[in-house]
C-alpha cells in the first residue's frame, strides 16, 4: 500500500471518527416531551426529506406530523441524537424568544452565512452584534423612517401608475378571437418585487434601480387598439424594465434557500460562474456607493444630507473615523442583509395583503372609506409618516395588516438554540431539563393560537375563526385598534427580534392605504385564489392574483359583484 493510500485511509477514518463522536456526544431524546417513532440513526429525517420533495413548504410537515397529533410540545429528531424541539404554545415561545439561554440556531446561520456572514441575521449574540445595532440604530429612528416613508411612497405611486396604464391598454386591447373582457388578471408577484428592491435600494444605498418607471415606459409604448397577448401583462423578475444590479441581486436573493442543510445547498450554487459573477459585480458597485457617500459626508460636514442607510453609518464613522464604526466587510454584510431581509418579507407580505384584500370586497370597501376619509387624496400629495403612525384616525389600516401578517404567516416559525443547559415549563406545567446545543422551532401566528391554551388570547376561542381572515379582532369594542389582542410574533421577540420591525410595519400600511386609495380589487374566483403556499425564505402564496377596477366605476355600478366570473387571466 502507498504512502498516498495509507495517507487517505487515515484521513477517512478521522473524519468517520469525528462524525460518530459529533452525535454521540449530542443529547439525544429528551424525557418526557413527546416525539414519534423513528428509524435508528436517521431519526425523523427522512419523512422531512420525502416531504420536502412532493412539497414547497417544510412547517406543514412540523404541524401535521407533531403538533396536532403530539400537542404544543413535542420534539423531531434530526437524527437519533439531535432532537428538535417543536413549539406552538404562546407562553412557551415568549420563553424561549425572551430568555438569555437561548439564541440565534443553526439554520438561520446556514441560511445568510454564505452570503452575509458578518450581518445580523447570521451572528450569534455578542459584542459584534452589540456593535452592529449601534451603528444602525439611527437607521430606526422616527426622523429616518419618516424619510424612507417618503421615498416608499413615491415607489408605491410608480406601481399605481404602472398598473394605470396595464387596465388603460387592457381596455382599449382586443384580446384572443377579438373579445373585450370586463377583469384582466395577472400575477402581480413581479411587480411587487419591483416595487421593493426599487424603495429598498434607494434606502439602503441611496439609488434606486429605477425598474418601475422603465416598466411604465415599456407599457406606454405599447400600441393602443390592437391584439396583445395577455402574457405581455403579466411580467416577472427577470424581464425587459430590471436594471443590471437588480439582475446580481436576484442571482444572490435565489441562492438562498432553508430547510436540510441550507449552508451545503449554498455553497453549490457559490461555485457556479452566474452566482460570482453577480456576486462580484453587486459587490463591485456596493464599493462604489460607499465611496460616494464618503465623499458627500466628508464635502458636506456637519449639514450633509442624509438620506439612505451607508450615509447614517457613514456619518458616524466620519466623527469617529474609518472603520471604527464598522469594519468594511461587516458594512458590506449589513447593507446587503437590509436589502436582502427587507425585500424578501415585505414582498411577501404585500401578496398577502393582495390576496386578502382581493378576497374580501368588504373589507377593501371599508379600508376605502377609512383612507379617503382621514388621508390626502393621491391628486394632492402622497400620504407620509405622519399621517399613518400615531394619529389615531387608521384603527382599521392597522388590524388590517396585522391580520395579514397573522393570517398569512409571512415568516411561520423562527428557530432558537440552547447555549447552556437550561429549563422550560411545557404547556401542562412541568419544566423539562434541556441540554446545550439544542436547537428547537417556535411556530407563531395561527400554529401558535391554535395550539395554545393561553386563556389570553380571548378571540382564539372559536378554533374555526381562527383560520378566518377578520381584521375586527384587533379591535376594541370602541373600534380603536389593539395590537395585544392577541398574538402577534410576526417579527420574532426578545434581544434577537426583527431589527427592522418599525419600517416594515410603516411600508406596509403606505402600502395597503395607497393601494385601496388607488383602486378596488377585483373579486377572485377559486380558478385564482388557493390556500397553497410556497416556501423558501418566507411563506409565500402559490398564486398572487390581482385584477384592479377604478373605485368611480365601482361605487357607479353599486359596488362588487362577489359572484363575478373572471372571464380571462393572465
Amino acid at each position: 500500500m502507498s504512502s498516498l493510500q495509507t495517507s487517505f485511509i487515515t484521513a477517512a477514518v478521522c473524519v468517520l471518527a469525528a462524525v460518530i463522536v459529533h452525535y454521540v456526544l449530542r443529547p439525544g431524546m429528551i424525557k418526557n416531551i413527546p416525539s414519534r417513532p423513528m428509524l435508528p440513526i436517521l431519526g425523523h429525517a427522512h419523512e422531512l426529506i420525502r416531504h420536502m420533495y412532493y412539497h414547497e413548504t417544510v412547517s406543514d410537515y412540523f404541524v401535521d406530523s407533531f403538533v396536532k397529533p403530539l400537542g404544543p410540545l413535542s420534539q423531531f429528531m434530526k437524527s437519533a441524537y439531535e432532537p428538535v424541539l417543536i413549539v406552538a404554545d404562546k407562553r412557551l415561545n415568549d420563553q424561549i424568544l425572551n430568555s438569555k439561554d437561548w439564541d440565534r440556531g443553526a439554520l438561520m446561520q446556514g441560511i445568510f452565512g454564505g452570503v452575509t456572514p458578518k450581518g445580523m441575521l447570521a451572528i450569534k449574540t455578542d459584542s459584534m452584534l452589540r456593535l452592529h445595532r449601534r451603528a444602525l440604530a439611527p437607521s430606526m429612528s422616527p426622523a429616518f423612517i419618516s424619510i424612507s416613508a417618503d421615498v416608499f411612497a413615491i415607489h408605491m405611486a410608480r406601481l399605481m401608475s404602472l398598473w394605470k396604464v396595464k387596465l388603460q391598454l387592457a381596455s382599449e386591447c382586443k384580446f384572443g378571437a377579438g373579445e373585450q373582457i370586463a377583469d384582466v388578471f395577472w400575477d402581480a408577484e413581479g411587480d411587487l418585487h419591483m416595487l421593493t428592491t426599487d424603495a429598498i435600494s434607494q434606502i439602503v444605498f441611496g439609488e434606486s434601480f429605477d425598474q418601475l418607471p422603465r416598466e411604465i415606459q415599456l407599457f406606454s409604448e405599447s400600441p393602443s387598439g390592437t391584439f396583445l397577448k395577455l402574457e405581455d401583462l403579466n411580467r416577472k423578475p427577470g424581464s425587459k424594465g430590471q436594471s443590471e444590479i437588480a439582475g446580481y441581486m436576484d442571482v444572490i436573493f435565489h441562492s438562498l434557500s432553508s430547510g436540510i442543510a441550507p449552508g451545503l445547498k449554498h455553497a453549490i450554487q457559490r461555485l457556479k460562474p452566474s452566482y460570482q459573477r453577480a456576486f462580484g459585480g453587486f459587490r463591485r458597485w456596493l464599493t462604489g456607493r460607499v465611496d460616494e457617500s464618503r465623499k458627500k459626508i466628508k464635502n458636506g460636514g456637519e449639514i450633509a444630507e442624509i438620506t439612505c442607510v451607508i450615509d447614517v453609518i457613514l456619518a458616524k464613522e466620519a466623527k469617529a473615523g474609518v472603520g471604527s464604526v464598522l469594519p468594511e466587510d461587516e458594512l458590506w454584510d449589513e447593507l446587503g442583509t437590509f436589502m436582502v431581509a427587507g425585500e424578501e418579507t415585505t414582498s411577501t407580505t404585500m401578496c398577502w395583503i393582495l390576496k386578502f384584500l382581493s378576497e374580501n370586497p368588504h373589507v377593501q370597501s371599508r379600508l376605502h372609506e377609512e383612507m379617503t376619509r382621514s388621508l390626502p387624496s393621491s391628486d394632492e400629495r402622497n400620504p407620509n409618516y405622519d399621517d399613518i403612525v400615531g394619529n389615531g384616525v387608521c384603527d382599521y389600516l392597522e388590524a388590517v395588516v396585522y391580520e395579514s401578517l397573522r393570517h398569512g404567516e409571512t415568516v411561520r416559525a423562527v428557530g432558537r438554540q440552547s447555549i447552556r443547559e437550561t429549563t422550560v415549563t411545557g404547556p401542562d406545567g412541568q419544566e423539562h431539563l434541556i441540554p446545550a446545543g439544542v436547537n428547537a422551532m417556535c411556530l407563531l401566528n395561527t400554529s401558535c393560537a391554535v395550539y395554545s391554551d393561553d386563556p389570553k388570547l380571548g378571540w382564539r376561542s372559536d378554533k374555526n375563526d381562527i383560520h378566518r381572515f377578520n381584521p375586527d379582532r384587533w379591535l376594541r369594542p370602541d373600534g380603536t385598534f389593539d395590537k395585544d389582542a392577541g398574538p402577534m410574533l410576526s417579527f420574532a421577540a426578545g434581544p434577537r427580534a426583527c431589527f427592522g420591525l418599525k419600517m416594515a410595519l410603516v411600508f406596509l400600511r403606505l402600502f395597503t392605504a395607497q393601494l385601496v386609495m388607488a383602486f378596488a380589487l377585483a373579486p377572485l374566483s377559486s380558478q385564482h385564489s388557493t390556500e397553497d403556499s410556497r416556501a423558501v425564505l418566507t411563506r409565500r402564496p402559490t398564486k398572487n392574483w390581482v385584477g384592479v377596477r377604478t373605485w368611480s366605476n365601482e361605487l357607479k355600478n353599486g359596488g362588487f359583484d362577489e359572484g363575478c366570473d373572471v372571464k380571462r387571466t393572465v
